[in-house]
């Protein structure tokens, strides 16, 4: 039984590790192929978002992680 959990939370994080991957893939892609403009006036409004919301929360967590990729 335990073998088992453990094999499908091993499953789930090798999932998830392959979506994190193409998140970041789509967004070095996306940040290529946009203009400047586009790209700043996308950190403006995830920076204004992230205020409304916090940086200590799950939203905010999210928004910060966009926005250090969105940044790279």
């Amino acid at each position: 039984m335990e073998k088992v959990i453990l094999e499908q939370m091993q499953q789930e994080i090798t999932n998830l590790q392959a979506r994190i991957g193409s998140a970041e893939y789509l967004i070095k892609f996306l940040y290529q192929r946009l203009p400047k403009h586009e790209i700043e006036e996308l950190d403006k409004e995830m920076s204004e978002s992230l205020k409304s919301y916090g940086e200590d929360s799950i939203v905010g967590e999210i928004l910060s992680e966009g926005l250090r990729l969105l940044r790279k």
